[in-house]
């Protein structure tokens, strides 16, 4: 049985979902392990964050990176189950950007580059669905 290729859509936007989460997974650990040593005003933060809401914070959000990376890679792969998490992942980003009203030029170009994949998968969908496991 000879196996049918991704579409080109799909694939470009596993891709960049996969480098966004390889990003967001390289930024987390910088601000984890550098940020300390290079910030005198950092013992501030620990002060009013507290060391526990700090080290859940970016555990979460190290959690949250490294399940879109698996799950990008299973798109890859062209699993059904990784199209739903991976849309449904950008979805909750997208919304909690728009339900946050502050349209700075930063938030903007983030709610724009995580638009981007979502469209594409969006708009690929049939085409995905007929190939995938």
């Amino acid at each position: 049985m000879e196996k049918v290729p991704l579409p080109k859509k799909t694939k470009i936007a596993a891709r960049w979902i996969n480098s966004l989460s390889i990003i967001g997974i390289c930024v987390l650990i910088v601000i984890a392990v550098v940020l300390p040593f290079i910030s005198k005003g950092f013992g501030k933060v620990f002060i009013e964050l507290g060391t526990v809401k700090y080290f859940l914070g970016l555990g979460l959000g190290l959690f949250s990176f490294i399940f879109i990376y698996c799950s990008s890679y299973q798109l890859m792969r062209g699993k059904k189950w990784a199209w739903w998490a991976c849309t449904v992942y950008l979805f909750l980003i997208c919304l909690g950007a728009i339900i946050n009203r502050k349209f700075s030029v930063e938030n903007i170009i983030i709610l724009s580059i995580i638009l981007v994949p979502l469209i594409l998968l969006l708009l690929d969908r049939k085409n995905f669905w007929e190939i995938a496991i």
